[in-house]
């Protein structure tokens, strides 16, 4: 039986424990429901455990959490914040998040996360991650938007012998795909010329490393450099550079000075437009005829106003309807919010909104209604999300096959694309460790 990130969950499957490092190190191998649609006998496991380098778990809450340090200052951001958008926070989600956590407590009695092999002192500040050996090749006819016209044959990778590569700027722009069901290992010369970085491709994974741009100088070229516009996908999930003052002054991410808010929402409903499966296209091979009819959009948002009508809109425009909204909550390793869920300022949460096709409610039985599920988990490197594969296929795609795009991605999955300027972010082969 294999491992699984999931620590606890409810019968109705609306309320979730899980590990991030776990579910990030298991999506690196094909799980059951990829497993089942290969016609190939599954391949043997290694005996070498590999661990995802982390950060210890948070054990007591923020002491301090930015807030207004008056009752005059609290008053003012009120009064900035519609309506709307507190009463959603106020009155739909902090009870959300309470009752789910009140669940997690009175069924779970131990950590909530597991074992973690943390990184030394001083290794994150020193790591160079593979976005900012991007940076290097941005305006030297590199990027998309500097010619390239996505006709450069795909880059396979071997899984029985090392692949080599001068720099990143080789892989730039170009589809990579590990057609093994073995991880494929990729080289590049590091800072030192006696030690090169090495990044491990898990299994049947695509990427594409590029930088996603909303100004297209041909509107007949795909929305993802060197993607065919006909690929869909049953699954799309994006995880977006939303417009942010702090987040640029934190440098933490690499923002996009071209996505503001308007853009980024009509950039994302093309993207579903073009590339999200239809549940009334036949299956085109015999093949396909065991794939998942499922057509789902999932976006994660901040807690805030636009980047929520944002995405909702998005959702809309593509010709989809708002049928979940997945509240990620964060807490201590015992169990408690790592921030009051009443702050202004910051939230103990982030949110992951879904949509469906229109066309395939009928004869689902779809009856308007909003499910709302809470995955707890206890934060760890910063900007490193929980996988959520292993949800995505229990609750949506049971044992069907399905396809599936990740975009802004800061990290492969076995059998996925994943397309971004970070995808390799968390490859490097120095934040993993062997038993």
């Amino acid at each position: 039986m294999k491992q699984s990130s999931i620590l606890y969950e409810n019968a109705s499957q609306t309320v979730f424990l899980i590990d991030i490092p776990t579910s990030i190190t298991l999506s690196q191998e094909l799980s059951r429901t990829q497993q089942l649609q290969l016609s190939q006998p599954e391949p043997p496991t290694s005996t070498k455990k590999r661990h995802l380098l982390s950060t210890p778990p948070l054990r007591e809450p923020y002491p301090s959490p930015p807030e207004p340090k008056t009752d005059a200052a609290r008053a003012r951001l009120l009064e900035r914040i519609p309506l709307v958008e507190r009463e959603y926070h106020a009155n739909l989600i902090a009870p959300l998040v309470r009752g789910g956590l009140s669940e997690i407590r009175g069924c779970y009695d131990q950590e909530w996360c597991l074992e973690r092999f943390t990184i030394g002192a001083g290794k994150e500040s020193r790591k160079r991650s593979c976005e900012d050996a991007h940076d290097d090749y941005d305006g030297h006819g590199y990027g998309y938007g500097h010619g390239t016209d996505g006709s450069q044959p795909p880059v396979i990778l071997s899984s029985t012998c090392t692949n080599h590569f001068e720099s990143m700027a080789e892989l730039s722009n170009a589809i990579v795909k590990n057609t093994s069901q073995q991880v494929a290992l990729l080289v590049i010369p590091g800072e030192s010329p006696t030690k090169p970085r090495v990044f491990t491709i898990p299994a049947l994974s695509n990427f594409l490393f590029c930088t996603l741009s909303t100004s297209q100088p041909n509107p007949a070229q795909s929305l993802i450099p060197g993607l065919p516009q006909s690929h869909k996908f049953n699954l799309i999930l994006l995880d977006p550079p939303w417009p942010n003052r702090s987040v640029r002054r934190s440098r933490h991410y690499n923002t996009q000075a071209y996505f503001d808010m308007d853009s980024l929402s009509r950039y994302i409903r093309d993207i579903l437009r073009m590339h999200l499966l239809s549940p009334s296209c036949p299956p085109e091979t015999e093949t396909q005829e065991t794939q998942s009819k499922e057509c789902i959009a999932a976006i994660w948002i901040t807690n805030a106003e636009k980047p929520r009508k944002a995405a909702y809109d998005a959702i809309h425009d593509a010709g989809l309807v708002i049928c979940e909204e997945w509240v990620w909550v964060k807490t201590t390793a015992s169990g408690e919010l790592i921030m009051p869920a009443e702050g202004l300022w910051r939230k103990p949460y982030e949110v992951l909104v879904i949509g469906k096709r229109r066309d395939g409610f009928e004869r689902r039985d779809w009856d308007g209604e909003v499910v709302r599920r809470v995955i707890a988990a206890v934060p760890d490197v910063h900007s490193r999300k929980p996988n959520l594969r292993e949800v995505l296929e229990r609750v949506f795609f049971g044992d069907w096959g399905y396809e599936a795009l990740e975009v802004f991605a800061r990290n492969l999955t076995a059998g996925w694309w994943s397309v971004g300027n970070e995808v390799l972010k968390f490859h490097d082969e120095e934040w993993w460790v062997s038993e």
